[in-house]
C-alpha cells in the first residue's frame, strides 16, 4: 500500500510541476506579446491623430473660397501650388480667377512660360539703380510669368490694389489687367506701385515655386533690351478653387 501511495504522490507531483510550467510559459508569452503590441498600438494611435490633424488642416485650406490651386501638369511628381486671393482688395481679379477655376479648362489653356532667376546681386547698392546694363534689378528679373485661360470670361482689368511687390505676391503683368501674370521670386521695390496684386502664394508653397527654376531654361535676346529668360518647355496647369 505504501509503495502505491508513494507512486501516486510522485505521479501527482510530476503532473503538478508540468501544469505550473505550462502556466508560467503562457504567462511569459502573453507578457511578451503585451510589451510588443502596446507600444505599436500607441504609436498607431498617435499616427492616426497626426494624420487626422493634417487632413483637417488641409481641408481648411482647400475649402477656403479665397484659396485657389494651380495643378501643374507637366512636372514629375505633380505639383500643386496654393494661392490666397485678395478678394476684397482686388475683387475683379478674384472673380476672373474663380471663373477660370469653374471653367474646367483643358490642359494648355493656362501655363507658366517665363522664368527669370534671382541673381546674387539682386537689389545690391553696389550696382546702378536700374533694370538693364548691369543694374541691381536685373536681368534676370526674379519672377515666374504665366497666362490664364481666357475662353469667354470677361478679362480682369487693372485695379487699385498696388502695394510694393514682395516675394510671393502674384500680380497682373505689364501694369495692366489679365490674363498674363507673374509670381515674384524676390521683393520688387523698383516697380513701386505699378502692378495690380491679386494674390499671394502660401508661404509653405514658395519652396515649390523656387524649385521650378531648376527646370531647363533658355534666354532670348530681342532686337531691343531686355534679355528674357523662359522655360524650355512651358508648364501647363489647371486651376481649382
Amino acid at each position: 500500500m505504501m509503495r502505491r501511495r508513494v507512486r501516486k504522490a510522485k505521479g501527482f507531483s510530476v503532473q503538478f510541476i508540468l501544469f505550473l510550467t505550462v502556466v508560467l510559459w503562457f504567462g511569459v508569452v502573453l507578457f511578451g506579446l503585451g510589451r510588443l503590441v502596446t507600444p505599436s498600438s500607441a504609436s498607431a494611435s498617435s499616427s492616426s491623430i497626426v494624420a487626422s490633424v493634417a487632413l483637417r488642416q488641409e481641408d481648411e485650406t482647400v475649402h477656403n473660397e479665397n484659396v485657389i490651386q494651380f495643378h501643374l501638369q507637366t512636372t514629375t511628381p505633380p505639383v500643386v501650388i496654393r494661392l490666397k486671393l485678395f478678394a476684397e482688395e482686388a475683387p475683379d481679379a478674384a472673380r476672373f480667377v474663380k471663373q477660370v477655376a469653374l471653367g474646367h479648362q483643358s490642359t494648355g489653356d493656362c501655363n507658366l512660360y517665363r522664368a527669370e532667376p534671382v541673381p546674387e546681386y539682386w537689389g545690391s547698392p553696389d550696382r546702378p539703380d536700374r533694370w538693364f546694363d548691369g543694374g541691381r534689378w536685373g536681368p534676370p528679373y526674379a519672377l515666374i510669368q504665366g497666362k490664364m485661360a481666357i475662353d469667354n470670361h470677361e478679362i480682369a482689368e487693372a485695379e487699385d490694389h498696388r502695394p510694393i511687390i514682395q516675394r510671393g505676391m502674384v500680380a497682373w503683368a505689364g501694369g495692366k489687367g489679365g490674363p498674363h501674370f507673374f509670381i515674384a521670386l524676390a521683393d520688387h521695390p523698383e516697380w513701386k506701385h505699378d502692378h495690380t496684386v491679386w494674390a499671394t502664394v502660401l508661404e509653405e508653397d514658395m519652396a515649390l515655386v523656387d524649385a521650378l527654376m531648376n527646370l531647363p531654361l533658355k534666354t532670348i535676346t530681342p532686337k531691343r533690351p531686355p534679355i528674357l529668360s523662359y522655360f524650355v518647355t512651358p508648364i501647363d496647369f489647371t486651376v481649382t478653387n
